[in-house]
């Protein structure tokens, strides 16, 4: 069996328009918003081996059988029908909570986005646990899975955590409650704004927008202007149009008057035809009812 790819790359090596581009036009794979998170393996499990199976190699196999297993499961659970692994989820939050530190943080890794696309509601609290793990990459996993999973607690530990000190943590946060949608993160958010990182900055914008708060107008308004992406440094020509579509579509949510009317200003007069196509689609609604694709 092949041993899975190196680790994925630390959080904040790609840059913050990346971070913008796939909240909005990447669908929410398994590549989150520009903070390492990494499954994008080409292949698929190729033996017999139930996912049961998978399961007891993690809970009892040594160091790197349960690595590889932690690997396949999580890899079959994306790829195919998470209602198959239902059944699973309690067993996988154990298995979770039995890999704590200092057990080999690349099977947290791997369990947390197992869990994440089950969208298990029981591993909430051990997830929100894991927000403080020692392993940066662990930490942004579980905040991705419990942007993915939803409901109170999994807002009121990511509202805590886009107070982080680590900024990869920090985003995946606020991406986490934007993808949640539920304004009682609202103020998290808010204050995500401000985060002189751009990549968490940007991140809340959008995800204010998301929820239709007001606080998002002005900065969207700036967003949607080609000159702010002018100077921003590493991005190509192409990357600076998407993030302008991504920063279009969030203002179709808003129904500030003075942002419908910058996109009815963009849709008429716009030079980029891409971009006045986004403001037209915005207008008449379709910036409202797009959603984060699921994993």
């Amino acid at each position: 069996m092949t041993e899975p790819s190196p680790p994925p790359p630390a959080a904040g090596d790609v840059s913050f328009a990346r971070t913008l581009l796939q909240f909005f036009v990447i669908p929410m794979l398994v590549v989150i918003l520009g903070v390492g998170i990494f499954l994008g393996f080409a292949w698929l499990v190729s033996d017999d081996t139930t996912a049961a199976e998978q399961l007891q190699r993690i809970r009892s196999g040594g160091h790197r059988e349960a690595r590889q297993a932690a690997f396949e499961l999580a890899n079959r659970i994306q790829h195919g029908d998470p209602a198959e692994f239902r059944t699973l989820g309690p067993d996988l939050v154990r298995a979770f909570e039995d890999a704590a530190p200092p057990a080999d943080p690349w099977v947290r890794q791997y369990l947390a986005l197992a869990l994440g696309t089950l969208s298990e509601a029981t591993a909430v609290p051990p997830l929100a646990a894991a927000l403080a793990d020692p392993d940066e990459t662990v930490r942004v996993y579980a905040a991705w899975a419990l942007g993915s999973i939803g409901g109170g607690s999994a807002v009121s530990a990511l509202g805590e955590a886009s107070r982080a000190e680590d900024a990869g943590l920090r985003t995946m946060a606020v991406y986490g409650l934007g993808a949640i949608g539920d304004p009682a993160g609202a103020e998290a958010l808010r204050r995500a704004v401000d985060d002189p990182v751009l990549d968490v900055s940007v991140n809340a914008v959008v995800a204010l927008a998301r929820i239709g708060d007001a606080a998002a107008a002005e900065r969207l308004l700036g967003m949607m202007e080609p000159d702010y992406w002018a100077n921003v440094p590493g991005m190509l020509d192409g990357e600076r149009t998407l993030a302008r579509l991504s920063a279009v579509q969030a203002a179709g949510v808003l129904e500030a008057p003075v942002v419908r009317a910058r996109l009815e200003e963009v849709a008429a007069n716009d030079p980029d035809l891409k971009v006045r196509e986004a403001a037209l689609s915005a207008l008449a609604g379709g910036g409202r009812t797009r959603q984060p694709a699921p994993p």
